[in-house]
């Protein structure tokens, strides 16, 4: 899990850029291994509506937005084969994307 050492994934505006300002040229602080040990990514819709504010997409694995509120039509085309939205409670989740051999 990605999170800031104060214990929190986003800023409490919803923010992520201390996030995207960790990785230099000359240190990752973990995240390429992070990413290589991991078949995809799951985010809540907050952080979702966020990355989507980025310039690029910035994952190359693909990403499970948990929400009871998003439909298809609030992923982006180009991310339609990289996103998929699901409403199921975190443990079922988990069960259904290890079922998927994640």
């Amino acid at each position: 899990m990605a999170m800031s050492l104060d214990g929190y994934i986003a800023r409490a505006d919803g923010d992520l850029d201390w996030l995207m300002k960790q990785k230099t040229e000359s240190e990752d602080h973990g995240c390429d291994t992070f990413m290589a040990s991991v078949d995809g990514l799951i985010m809540g819709r907050g952080s979702f509506e966020n990355v989507l504010t980025f310039d690029d997409w910035p994952y190359h694995k693909p990403v499970v937005v948990m929400s009871q509120t998003l439909n298809d039509a609030d992923i982006p085309g180009g991310l339609r084969n990289k996103v998929e939205l699901s409403t199921l409670e975190p443990k079922e989740l988990m069960q259904e994307l290890g079922r998927k051999g994640w």
